[in-house]
């Protein structure tokens, strides 16, 4: 399929929030060979124009939930490396095409009634469109299946929080209290590793570093929204003493 195509493709597409097409494209647009890319958050936000990188995110989970992205973390997760995305638009559902017919006269009710019919909207969001009848009957098949991948990114990331956990049911419930928990849920393990590191980093220079909380409140303030300030490893942790920049002044008045 051309270029232009699969762009055509994914901006007809009726499945998808339009922050999580800008994405799409972009990933798609940045991909080799190898039919993968790696930017990263701040990149995607920046490049796409978009408000914050919490958009980035929701548009990263949506496109999870849909199984239009793959997302293959790093072997050895560290400061720096970022994830890989690999594009899956077999999930696409597209919008139908209006064809014009060269039969009619080229007047505001030709082309009226030149375009053919496009089907109303169900309530799902999904076209009514005969041919796809029988494919528009599994989206509840694919919805409980997609409920199940959530809670088994939850439990994944359950496993991986070093914090104190009560019990799985009993923090999945609380969990599935956040209207958006489907889409959040893919979002939760990576969010847990870049505290780990965090938390190591702030260890390893000596600085204060909170316990962890216990997994239900961690949950219940949305915790992986939380952002981590980037710091420079080779920046100076303390002011110079007061000789010392005296000296620096008078060097440069010089």
């Amino acid at each position: 399929m051309k270029y232009y195509e699969r762009i055509r493709n994914i901006l007809s597409c009726v499945n998808i929030p339009p922050a999580s097409k800008v994405v799409l494209i972009y990933l798609m647009d940045k991909q080799g060979n190898n039919r993968h890319s790696w930017p990263s958050m701040e990149t995607i936000q920046r490049d796409c124009g978009l408000r914050s990188k919490q958009t980035v995110v929701n548009a990263m989970a949506r496109l999870c939930e849909k199984d239009l992205i793959t997302i293959e973390k790093p072997d050895r997760p560290a400061i720096g490396k970022t994830n890989r995305y690999s594009i899956n638009p077999a999930g696409l559902k597209y919008r139908p095409v209006q064809k014009m017919d060269g039969s009619k006269k080229c007047t505001r009710a030709g082309l009226k009634n030149g375009l053919e019919p496009v089907q109303k909207i169900d309530s799902n969001g999904s076209y009514n469109d005969p041919l796809t009848t029988q494919k528009e009957m599994g989206d509840k098949t694919a919805a409980a299946s997609g409920s199940r991948k959530a809670q088994t990114a939850f439990e994944n990331a359950r496993q991986l929080y070093p914090g104190t956990k009560r019990g799985l049911a009993t923090e999945l419930k609380d969990f599935q209290k956040h209207k958006d928990w489907e889409q959040v849920a893919f979002l939760l393990e990576s969010a847990i590793q870049r505290e780990i590191e965090h938390k190591s980093k702030q260890k390893t220079a000596e600085k204060f570093c909170p316990e962890w909380k216990h997994f239900k409140t961690w949950i219940n303030q949305r915790c992986w929204e939380q952002e981590f300030p980037d710091e420079d490893d080779n920046q100076l942790t303390h002011e110079c003493a007061p000789e010392v920049a005296m000296a620096l002044e008078r060097s440069l008045m010089q």
